[in-house]
């Protein structure tokens, strides 16, 4: 399993309808899309869009980016947007909360087991026909996966109602500018809210306490730790991840992350 989540800052409010028109169909469309195993999307501002959609396997996230209605979508985000960040995300052990009744629980690999990628989700090229590889060419890479030197908190909260998003954004808001916080943003959408925090180099530490807060006042909250990786395309207001430097194979690399469904509570 791995995330990823973009950023799109438009030009101007007045292109907020086109972007709220896009998403209903890219929703619609990641709905029925195989090997997708969870969206949310949100508004930071009326010119801060946010998306996360969480997946199974590489080349299922490569052929729905590769599709005509998605392409036909960028191409519209060409005239409506300033600036674009998409980043891909693997996940670490740390995962507080459930997401519709699913957990993503990581299972240590056994010494005997070899696992299908070279890290969560990386494609393996005798998994592609010889009429996709020029497609997607650019991931089948033969290293493993490079991570770089930053984590993040990302995670989705529950908010039925306007007072829940006031308070979520209450309760979050003296984290914005925490020591080695990068970027910060609560996006507010269809009775949710997507939570982004970005901190460079070891955030493992804060990261925990933010999404043990989370948790505390959020109890039907979901969040995970990811760390960076070295799949980023544009900028977050001129901020570049892959800029602070690659750390090799990733973190966990002999880690599987399964989605299980979470028991029923006994209360």
């Amino acid at each position: 399993m791995f995330a990823i989540t973009t950023r799109n800052k438009l030009r101007s409010r007045r292109f907020a309808v086109n972007m709220l028109w896009a998403w209903r169909r890219i929703r619609r469309q990641l709905g029925r899309t195989r090997g997708m195993l969870a969206y949310t999307t949100g508004m930071a501002s009326l010119t801060e869009f946010v998306t996360l959609s969480l997946w199974e396997k590489e080349i299922d996230m490569f052929l729905f980016m590769s599709s005509e209605d998605h392409l036909d979508m960028m191409w519209n985000f060409r005239h409506w947007t300033d600036s674009f960040w998409s980043m891909r995300w693997n996940p670490t052990a740390d995962e507080f909360g459930e997401w519709n009744n699913t957990i993503f629980a990581c299972a240590a690999a056994g010494p005997a087991r070899t696992p299908a990628y070279p890290g969560p989700g990386y494609l393996d090229s005798g998994e592609v026909s010889e009429q996709l590889k020029p497609l997607l060419r650019q991931i089948m890479r033969p290293e493993g996966p490079q991570t770089v030197e930053a984590h993040a908190v990302i995670g989705r909260i529950a908010t039925p109602a306007p007072a829940a998003v006031w308070r979520l954004k209450r309760a979050l808001s003296p984290w914005q500018a925490g020591p080695g916080m990068l970027r910060f943003s609560v996006a507010v959408g269809l009775g949710e809210c997507m939570l982004v925090a970005i901190w460079q180099r070891d955030g493992a530490e804060p990261a925990r306490a933010l999404m043990t807060q989370v948790t505390k006042r959020f109890p039907s909250s979901w969040t995970m730790r990811f760390q960076a990786t070295d799949f980023e395309v544009g900028h977050w207001d001129q901020l570049r991840l892959r800029d602070f430097g690659a750390r090799g194979a990733a973190d966990g690399a002999e880690t599987v992350i399964v989605p299980t469904r979470a028991q029923p509570s006994s209360g």
